[in-house]
């Protein structure tokens, strides 16, 4: 008896090279994608500016009390379901007479790779982080977190 060899198009040798293609994309999609983390420390929020200095992340000696040009942060957004911006709304009557506030917060966010032409306001910060959920948010106290100066 004489066997005749299954015809195999080409589409379906094409599959797995498709599948295979789709996998290692996801892969390095997962790999390149910011994670999501715990971060702590100081937000200050002033006059076009909005940035977290996590605790231990060396700051300007002129941090608090003045708003302006900032060196060194994350510009901080956070999305819609985090409540971020409605427990900020609680602490608005503790801004200095020049406008800016210092809140201690603890969220979890994403950091995204840094970028060439920068975050945030006139692309000023070299990353941004975006709040997803808030743990914990209080007025500052500088022994809530070391700020290295």
């Amino acid at each position: 008896m004489k066997h005749t060899p299954t015809y195999t198009s080409f589409s379906q040798k094409l599959i797995p090279i498709m599948v295979i293609t789709i996998v290692l994309s996801c892969l390095l999609a997962s790999c390149t994608l910011p994670k999501e983390q715990t971060y702590e420390g100081l937000f200050s929020s002033a006059f076009e500016v909005s940035v977290f200095y996590p605790c231990g992340l060396s700051t300007p000696t002129a941090l608090v009390g003045e708003s302006g040009y900032i060196e060194t942060g994350y510009w901080l957004i956070s999305t819609p379901d985090s409540g971020f911006n409605e427990q900020l709304q609680d602490f608005h009557s503790f801004r200095e007479p020049s406008g800016q506030l210092s809140i201690y917060v603890k969220v979890v966010g994403t950091l995204p790779p840094t970028k060439e032409h920068g975050y945030g306001h006139l692309g000023m910060y070299s990353n941004q982080i975006t709040v997803k959920e808030v743990l914990d948010m209080k007025l500052w106290d500088k022994h809530q977190c070391q700020l290295e100066r």
